[in-house]
């Protein structure tokens, strides 16, 4: 099956219509026709957002395969990620935590900037501190957890980051596997802390991914992760 007929299964097995998935990934409902047909082909940020709204993977839309790479994360932070956070506790204690105070925290300044469609976002060594840019053109949850990635490497990877880093759409660093999913499971932490998700899972056990998502302005995947159930 061939992407564009892979996209337009997938669409009609949720029950949605093209303008809604339009409004779902932010696009037109012309982009979503075009894709079915073949004509031009989802990317960038597109293709993220698309992929969440399809309820599936990158790699399924791209080649049909149905392998799932979850991130590995476990419910406590290790121990150097927990002593860090320890001096941002009441930055974290808020929905949606404080995301520029918690940077402050660590000497780091964000800013936004219009970046390639594959860069979800860069931080850079300066005198004092650390510069983070994000892509300006992302969702704002996209860019809270980009902007939580990049916190999360200086926090445990400082020294890897001197000459500078760039975040992908699939927040991958080029610093290896390994040290891109501690600084993911950072992220995650500084965004979702365990203690304040469950506290709001219990005061609502109806409350559903999305609308955790958009209490914590993150991404529905990664409320997905945080709490280990699939989004469906």
């Amino acid at each position: 099956m061939s992407l564009n007929d892979r996209l337009k299964s997938r669409r009609k097995e949720l029950g949605l219509t093209q303008k809604m998935l339009a409004d779902m990934v932010g696009v037109s409902h012309v982009s979503i026709s075009q894709w079915e047909s073949g004509a031009t082909s989802p990317s960038g940020i597109n293709l993220v957002e698309l992929v969440h709204a399809l309820k599936t993977t990158t790699d399924w839309v791209v080649s049909g395969e149905t392998v799932f790479r979850p991130l590995s994360i476990s419910s406590e932070p290790d121990q150097k990620l927990q002593h860090a956070l320890a001096k941002v506790a009441d930055e974290m204690a808020t929905i949606p935590t404080e995301i520029f105070n918690i940077a402050s925290k660590f000497g780091i300044l964000m800013t936004y900037d219009q970046l390639p469609d594959h860069e979800s976002g860069n931080i850079k060594k300066q005198d004092e501190y650390y510069l983070i840019t994000l892509n300006s053109r992302h969702s704002e949850a996209f860019k809270r957890f980009t902007s939580a990635c990049l916190i999360g490497h200086v926090i445990l990877h400082k020294e890897s980051i001197n000459k500078g880093l760039s975040v992908n759409l699939l927040f991958s660093t080029g610093l290896g596997a390994v040290k891109d999913s501690h600084a993911n499971k950072a992220a995650i932490e500084i965004l979702m802390p365990l203690n304040i998700v469950q506290q709001r899972v219990n005061a609502e056990p109806g409350i559903t991914l999305p609308q955790l998502a958009y209490e914590f302005e993150v991404p529905v995947s990664v409320v997905s992760i945080r709490l280990g159930v699939p989004y469906e």
